[in-house]
């Protein structure tokens, strides 16, 4: 995620983060972002970055990154979140995962409608391009 900020800044961007406390007490915040947000629980960041976002779109990443990707699809279910959710597919990185919720639907744990909430893109501009698209459409 910082190597993403920095960039971000550097092209003179502006980047928003949010960070819990105890995360800040562990590690250092990036102290040079447009914003930052320190909240409590990862739970509190999780919803306060959705307060503040107008989609998400999930990089490449570990335990973390798939646990806020689940949860904000859960969110999308039921209907808690109307925005966009987005993964970039970089080199087939999240084709396994594809497979499974695939496999999900054709299961039975899975309705197709909600499997179809997870819009899958191949590269950043066309995550942007479909998170663009998502909001014209409406």
């Amino acid at each position: 995620m910082g190597n993403v900020a920095n960039a971000v800044l550097q092209a003179n961007g502006e980047v928003t983060g949010v960070i819990p406390n105890f995360l800040a007490d562990l590690e250092v915040a990036h102290t040079t972002l447009t914003e930052l947000h320190f909240v409590e629980t990862m739970h509190e960041r999780k919803f306060k970055m959705v307060q503040l976002s107008k989609g998400v779109i999930t990089l490449p990443g570990g335990y973390g990154t798939l646990d806020e990707l689940f949860e904000i699809l859960a969110w999308r279910q039921l209907k808690l979140y109307d925005g966009p959710v987005a993964i970039i597919n970089i080199n087939g990185y999240y084709d396994l995962m594809l497979q499974q919720l695939d496999r999900m639907v054709s299961d039975g744990f899975l309705k197709a409608e909600n499997r179809g909430l997870l819009l899958v893109a191949n590269s950043v501009d066309e995550a942007l391009q479909m998170i663009s698209d998502f909001w014209e459409s409406l």
